[in-house]
């Protein structure tokens, strides 16, 4: 599966890894598994992870009926989300940053383009110690090679 994703209640936080070829058709249906995933209801900050993420099969259409059904969603939530998503490829640039406009322009969810990990959980107020534990060890090397 290219797109793997885990829930911490505890933390609040949904940390999602995208690898390898994804496509819009991936993204719906690991969105769909999140919403029935048991602690989901709890998340307020997500981590969209892309930087192991080498194709993108997503055309504009598709990334704005997902900004609007995320921004739909999160709007519902007691607490709106706050979604970093990670990447450093220029290629998935412009695609991002529209959906991250979108989802911004039409609810209360926050969203934006990160280049790392660290730059993230600092756009969220939090300090990586707060979150370091919960990720996954990729994530967690992220954090402690930008400490260095």
């Amino acid at each position: 599966m290219p797109i793997r994703s885990t829930v911490v209640p505890e933390k609040r936080l949904l940390y999602t890894d995208y690898t390898g070829s994804v496509s819009a058709l991936d993204i719906a249906n690991a969105y769909q598994e999140f919403l029935v995933t048991p602690g989901a209801d709890k998340v307020k900050f997500c981590i969209n992870d892309l930087s192991r993420l080498e194709t993108l099969k997503v055309f504009f259409d598709a990334s704005a009926a997902m900004a609007s059904m995320i921004a739909s969603d999160g709007d519902h939530m007691a607490d709106p989300w706050e979604i970093a998503i990670i990447s450093d490829n220029l290629g998935h640039y412009a695609l991002l940053l529209e959906y991250a406009a979108r989802v911004n322009d039409t609810s209360s969810v926050r969203c934006a383009v990160h280049k790392s990990i660290p730059l993230a959980i600092d756009w969220f107020g939090l300090r990586p110690a707060d979150l370091r534990d919960a990720l996954p060890h990729q994530a967690r090397t992220a954090i402690d090679g930008a400490g260095r």
